[in-house]
């Protein structure tokens, strides 16, 4: 065994100079956020309480929220983000946790934009919603009319099953 291979396995890993060189600058999260819900408790109409990276429960008979949603603190903005990338409504706390994951890791790999998780700029390029903008633009280009009902087609029979829901930022070569 190396001298360096021994020395690793006598020493105390839990030391904290020997995992520095696991953290980030400061060790602490890129950006504050909550998962949190609006509502009361249907049964006992207690408040929910958060078992923090776990779970938020009612204190009293242990039931669920049926919503949650993302209060979060970046760049000194409080942001609420009730739905996911995709639209949906964050209807479980693993969902949401994960969700406010994915932007923490966007904040470090330095791609964040708060834009992407809001509902109305994610609706914007939504894929549906531009093919009609493309077919405004090929119109006004003077483009034939031939042209313009085979693209059409083509949106209607291959495009829009194909990418539905997608967003045209989500698109890649």
């Amino acid at each position: 065994m190396r001298g360096f291979q021994r020395k690793m396995m006598n020493d105390d890993l839990t030391i904290n100079d020997n995992l520095s060189y696991f953290k980030a600058d400061d060790g602490g999260l890129s950006m504050k956020g909550k998962v949190r819900t609006r509502e009361k408790c249907p049964k006992c109409g207690a408040g929910f309480k958060e078992i923090p990276e776990t779970d938020i429960i009612c204190p009293e008979c242990g039931r669920r929220p049926k919503t949650f949603y993302l209060d979060l603190y970046h760049q000194q903005t409080k942001h609420k983000i009730s739905r996911d990338l995709d639209g949906n409504i964050l209807d479980s706390y693993k969902r949401a946790y994960r969700l406010l994951e994915r932007m923490r890791k966007d904040i470090d790999d330095f791609r964040f934009d708060v834009k992407d998780y809001l509902p109305k700029e994610i609706e914007q390029f939504r894929v549906y919603n531009l093919f009609p903008k493309w077919i405004n633009n090929k119109k006004s280009k003077g483009l034939s009319q031939v042209h313009i009902h085979k693209t059409e087609s083509y949106i209607k029979t291959y495009y829009l099953p194909f990418f539905q829901n997608l967003s045209a930022r989500d698109i890649r070569t």
